[in-house]
């Protein structure tokens, strides 16, 4: 995997996210937090579309692919979760929860696509 097969999908998530933001809107301050804490579950996401790419480029679909989705897909719901949790935070307006809930999906999330592109690296380095 490239630099360039990874910079240009995750260009074109954030040009989506700043497009959906701003085109025909005028977003105020809570619609902007609302789509800040909707950000994790799409990037992990993006994760599991990278590993799905990996799959298809090698046409190879292992256990331990097959493991690597099951985990991708576990921490999808487990940002759905947070997501969910964050949301309830916000409309509560109980700051400190929303921002620790927020902290930890955002780790989650940037974690798991940053060990996808590893892994798909490592792997199409020894092939």
């Amino acid at each position: 995997m490239t630099w360039l097969e990874i910079c240009i999908p995750l260009s074109l998530f954030f040009i989506s996210f700043l497009l959906k933001l701003v085109v025909g809107r005028d977003p105020d301050l809570p619609e902007i937090i609302r789509h800040f804490i909707e950000l994790p579950c799409d990037i992990a996401f993006i994760a599991l579309s990278f590993i799905a790419a990996s799959i298809v480029y090698n046409s190879h679909f292992g256990t331990e692919n097959l493991f690597i989705v099951i985990i991708v897909i576990s921490i999808i719901i487990l940002t759905l979760f947070f997501r969910a949790k964050s949301v309830k935070s916000f409309d509560k307006k109980k700051i400190i929860p929303l921002l620790f809930l927020l902290l930890i999906n955002y780790l989650l999330s940037i974690a798991t696509i940053y060990g996808i592109i590893c892994y798909i690296i490592e792997r199409r380095s020894q092939s």
